[in-house]
């Protein structure tokens, strides 16, 4: 055995004594929870767990002995094996995960990873999607809803054509344009997005996606002001003119 608790210890002085011996009650309890349900049922049981004495974890596995003809015996087997850097690998893979979850969820914008698919089908989105679209994460990941459903008719083809050109290109692709909530109210968005590539194919498309309303409003807004502003000069019955303090006109 590799177990640490066993390194010491000559194979003979092992023969006669019991697997729970090497552990401290709470734990050997637990081990002998799992042979008496291998007894009863004869179905395998299995745990994890890690070693109170060095960073390393151990699988135990209890499985029922049968003998050729497949009739079960009063005896059991239990396996041990370490599967310390699986475990590690597990538990970094794990927290970087969390990290992600934790920055996509605090941002103020829609972090998006979806298919090139007809409808960009959605296989990841933070929970502020259903601020902006009164739809869930779920309503889009589970197909209830596209994003391509919500477009402005008049900005469908451009966003779409936006999009596949930057795919070919292998560019990023950076849109604005107008899309529907679900109780029906338009709102521009702005998009960042690149395509996800493995060797030549490509696989996915992920991107940032943020209300731009208020902004939109306000140049709206500017817009029609200047737009007056420019009626009222050019149409005045009287010399309108804008110079500057050295006399010139502008």
């Amino acid at each position: 055995s590799n177990h640490p608790e066993f390194n010491t210890i000559d194979r003979s002085k092992l023969i006669g004594k019991k697997i729970t011996d090497f552990f401290d009650a709470d734990f050997s309890a637990t081990l002998l929870a799992l042979r008496n349900q291998v007894r009863a049922t004869g179905i395998p049981q299995e745990i994890e767990f890690k070693s109170p004495n060095e960073n390393r974890w151990f699988h135990v596995k209890y499985s029922p002995i049968v003998d050729t003809h497949q009739h079960r015996s009063k005896n059991i087997s239990a396996r041990i094996s370490e599967i310390t850097k699986r475990k590690h690998a597990e538990l970094a893979l794990r927290e970087s995960e969390n990290k992600f979850r934790l920055l996509a969820e605090n941002l103020p914008g829609i972090i998006y990873l979806c298919r090139n698919d007809a409808r960009y089908s959605m296989l990841y989105l933070n929970h502020n999607v259903e601020q902006i679209t009164g739809y869930t994460a779920d309503d889009f990941v589970q197909g209830v809803i596209s994003f391509t459903e919500l477009f402005h008719p008049e900005d469908k083809e451009r966003i779409l054509s936006a999009v596949d050109e930057a795919l070919k290109q292998r560019t990023s692709f950076h849109l604005e344009y107008r899309m529907s909530d679900k109780a029906g109210n338009w709102h521009w968005v702005e998009e960042h997005g690149i395509g996800v590539y493995q060797d030549d194919a490509l696989i996915l498309i992920e991107g940032y996606l943020s209300d731009i309303t208020p902004r939109k409003t306000a140049e709206q807004q500017l817009r029609i002001v200047a737009e007056e502003n420019e009626r009222i000069l050019n149409n005045s019955l009287t010399l309108n003119c804008v110079a500057g303090y050295d006399g010139y006109f502008k």
